[in-house]
């Protein structure tokens, strides 16, 4: 079976939230799939916030399937509290993460800035302009989602994940795209920064093969 019809299956058990036996099967086969397959559908991302982003397969209805392996002993470029201008439903495969949900609050004494999150892919190029809000930030939950769980974010919410486990696996669903007028959002501590700009940076072939064959490597000794 191919990346397509394994991702399509993926889906429409990750909606449904069908958290069996079943779907860690199918993320195992996807994973060395995967690992076999040569033509990827865009480069495979270096994220800032720590972890391996592999574009697995992008749906006719524009959501796409995502494979994050995060490496918690690698230090973070950043993991700004931010928003996301889609739904999305993240799985964890492998490991653990931890997942805190923020709002931001209006206040007298504010602590951070709402900067708006632009990127521009033919310079590869992240950019984080200054607006006029500014806020407190009040945590309203965190919870570590382990092996077999998952959690779903609306759009427009504020939150940070990072993995605790040394090694963790996560499969991002990103829903299809509704249009608000809205960008992105990141929530920066007050510095008299306007804007913030960050390279991207990018994994070749060989790399993501290193970094699969490690973790198909812990997960035979975790059975």
């Amino acid at each position: 079976m191919h990346l397509e019809e394994k991702s399509i299956e993926i889906r429409s058990m990750l909606r449904a939230n069908r958290l069996s036996t079943m779907l860690r099967h199918k993320t195992l086969s996807l994973i060395r799939v995967l690992k076999k397959t040569t033509d990827l559908p865009q480069p495979i991302e270096a994220h800032p916030i720590g972890f391996v982003d592999v574009k697995i397969h992008e749906y006719s209805d524009r959501g796409s399937l995502h494979l994050h392996i995060w490496d918690s002993n690698k230090k973070q470029r950043s993991n700004l509290i931010h928003t996301h201008t889609f739904d999305f439903i993240s799985y964890v495969f492998w490991g653990w993460i931890e997942h805190t949900e923020y709002a931001s609050v209006e206040s007298l004494k504010p602590t951070h800035s709402v900067f708006n999150a632009t990127y521009q892919d033919e310079k590869d190029e992240r950019f984080f302009e200054k607006t006029s809000y500014r806020c407190v930030v009040d945590k309203i939950s965190t919870r570590k989602v382990e092996n077999n769980e998952r959690y779903r974010l609306p759009k427009n919410h504020y939150h940070r994940v990072s993995a605790v486990s040394p090694r963790c696996v996560t499969l991002f669903l990103k829903e299809p795209m509704t249009s608000t007028g809205l960008p992105s959002k990141v929530l920066i501590r007050l510095d008299g920064s306007k804007q913030y700009c960050r390279k991207s940076a990018y994994y070749s072939k060989n790399q993501l093969d290193t970094f699969l064959t490690q973790t198909l490597a812990c997960i035979e000794k975790g059975k």
